[in-house]
């Protein structure tokens, strides 16, 4: 749990991500972002293809160590396939005696067909998500899309990293366990989409107030 704790600790926070949003250049971007993180292949990043590069060896990186972290092929395996193929964790989770994983399998579930009702504009599916623990995703990104916002798509993903995040927010509290673990995984995931949605705003040029409104 130590190991864990400070892993968190390097994880850049919310604040940092909104500096490197409001500077004007791309090489501004990219030295608060490597100074933050303290990676220094931040700042050699110069197109897309850089950065998604960078981003999958950052993300193999994190990988190895949650699963040593982990020690366990099983859990470790449930885990990314929840990240990956929602068909393969239904059935590696439900190998798993651990209500935590199935309760963020479900909440991913769920998110998704939310998410699938408002692409194909299924306005009484969308509404029957409200009475539930969903209620506030739906309805605010239900509010976004009718009124045709710029930028719905990654408000609404926004939502739904909060959301994730406010679920996993409780495994702060487990001292013996695997939960921290798979909070941190989780965290740094959504790390690596906002390097994605920030850096690349910066490199195509996206309006300051855009990137910060998905911050």
């Amino acid at each position: 749990m130590g190991r864990v704790r400070a892993l968190e600790i390097r994880l850049i926070p919310p604040e940092i991500f909104r500096s490197a949003a409001a500077v004007n250049t791309l090489t501004e971007t990219l030295n608060i972002l490597s100074e933050a993180a303290r990676e220094e292949e931040i700042k050699k990043i110069k197109n897309s293809q850089n950065l998604e590069l960078f981003l999958k060896e950052r993300a193999l990186r994190s990988r190895e160590t949650v699963a040593r972290l982990l020690d366990d092929a099983e859990l470790s395996g449930a885990l990314f396939s929840l990240q990956d193929n929602l068909e393969a964790a239904r059935i590696k989770i439900g190998k798993i005696n651990l209500e935590f994983l199935r309760s963020l399998l479900r909440h991913t579930e769920n998110l998704k067909e939310l998410s699938d009702s408002l692409r194909l504009n299924l306005k009484e599916k969308t509404a029957s998500f409200f009475p539930t623990d969903y209620g506030r995703v739906a309805r605010l990104a239900a509010e976004a899309k009718q009124k045709q916002e710029k930028g719905y798509w990654l408000f609404f993903e926004k939502l739904k990293a909060a959301f994730i995040a406010d679920f996993l927010a409780a495994a702060q509290y487990i001292t013996f366990g695997p939960e921290p673990i798979i909070s941190y995984c989780f965290a740094r995931r959504s790390e690596n989409k906002l390097l994605r949605w920030v850096i690349l705003g910066k490199i195509n040029q996206l309006p300051n107030e855009t990137l910060l409104a998905l911050i």
